[in-house]
């Protein structure tokens, strides 16, 4: 990779200010290589003249993640330079923006589905790298709104999963969050909060801090997701048998102390609500035959 400046040959840096929470300054620019070359950038910079250690830290570490980071699900870092004296992190741009700029309007259902769904699974891919993030807020998270592609950013004092392994809590706070979930099968405006706190509880009892993070940032869209979800299933028997068995078989899993279980049936139990969605959506444009 060639040698590169923010600045161009006028010397000014033209970078756009997308985000600052007084220990770093996140923009977007364009880099200038010294063989004449220009891409679009992200560049992070400690704010104020006297950045503590820890900030500094932060920046090296993320670079020092660059081989672990996949762009599939991270906002990957370029090169670690130093612009009159100041330490600057370079990330490729991806497009997109932070999620914080779109959690203060309305949004569309079809359209906070999308975005939950694609921040579990770039979640997912990224603890099956390895690496808990433990920093997850909504000015971490890069949303492409034309493509619906997340990616997380700042991972400044992430670590390898490995580290991250804690025993799980009680499993009397989930059994009391799945009796709610049982007993509200036919009202999707209370079934769908009784859904989502049992997810929640499991998250919990996880210990990761950095899910739990990314529980609180995305809470409304998720809330509104499971409501959303009971309404298109309460009325079909076997589809809400199947609901109570499949959270059934996660808690029974954490009861017996056995993760990676529980983290399969959960996997089970998203793909087919997927494909539960994905059927409702057809049948819902699906032109109607007509009889004669």
């Amino acid at each position: 990779m060639h040698p590169f400046s923010l600045r161009g040959a006028n010397g000014s840096a033209n970078l756009q200010v997308l985000w600052e929470d007084g220990e770093r300054i996140f923009c977007r620019g364009a880099s200038h290589a010294n063989n004449g070359d220009r891409s679009a950038v992200l560049a992070v910079f400690p704010a104020g003249e006297h950045p503590t250690p820890a900030t500094l830290n932060r920046l090296a570490h993320e670079y020092g993640l660059k081989d672990e980071l996949d762009g599939a699900w991270a906002v990957r870092p370029l090169q670690l330079v130093s612009e009159n004296g100041r330490s600057v992190l370079v990330l490729e741009d991806p497009g997109g923006e932070p999620l914080g700029r779109l959690l203060g309007a309305p949004m569309e259902v079809e359209r906070f589905l999308r975005l939950a769904i694609g921040i579990a699974e770039a979640l997912g891919k990224l603890h099956q790298r390895g690496l808990v993030h433990k920093d997850i807020k909504p000015i971490n998270i890069l949303v492409n709104s034309a493509t619906g592609v997340v990616k997380f950013t700042g991972f400044g004092i992430a670590s390898r999963l490995a580290r991250e392994r804690q025993a799980p809590g009680p499993p009397e706070t989930i059994a009391g969050t799945l009796d709610t979930l049982v007993d509200s099968l036919d009202d999707p405006e209370r079934g769908g909060p009784a859904d989502y706190a049992f997810h929640f509880a499991i998250v919990r009892a996880s210990n990761s801090g950095s899910l739990m993070k990314i529980y609180e940032a995305i809470a409304p869209l998720l809330m509104r997701s499971h409501v959303e979800r009971r309404r298109d299933t309460f009325r079909e028997p076997a589809i809400t048998a199947h609901l109570v068995d499949a959270h059934r078989e996660v808690f029974l899993s954490l009861a017996r102390r056995d993760p990676d279980a529980a983290e399969r049936r959960l996997r089970e139990h998203f793909l087919i609500g997927d494909d539960l969605r994905r059927k409702n959506l057809i049948s819902t444009y699906q032109p109607q035959e007509k009889h004669s």
